[in-house]
């Protein structure tokens, strides 16, 4: 199973939490009303959930691919061994 460094992770969240801070500041410092900044801010939020969302639907998924292409594999390798066997019992019997 493949594992991400410790140092991959902490740019991960950092980078995350940098640009989130950013938007948030950009958002209450641009010239406007309160209820203009709280519509960007719920965008920016909505937009912020989804992402996670389609990250981890998009995980799933590989990890189901991944399931199914080692199961597909194991069957293969039991018919494989299962052909290789008989092979070899009508070898010994034929010698």
């Amino acid at each position: 199973m493949h594992a991400d460094s410790k140092a991959w992770r902490l740019y991960a969240y950092a980078s995350f939490a940098v640009s989130l801070g950013m938007m948030v500041l950009g958002v209450l410092a641009i010239p406007g009303e309160v209820w203009m900044k709280g519509f960007f801010m719920l965008g920016t939020f909505f937009l912020v959930g989804s992402c996670f969302t389609l990250s981890k639907a998009l995980r799933d998924q590989h990890e189901a691919e991944n399931l199914v292409h080692k199961l597909e594999s194991a069957k293969a390798e039991r018919i494989l061994r299962e052909y290789d066997g008989n092979r070899a019992s009508v070898a010994s019997r034929h010698s």
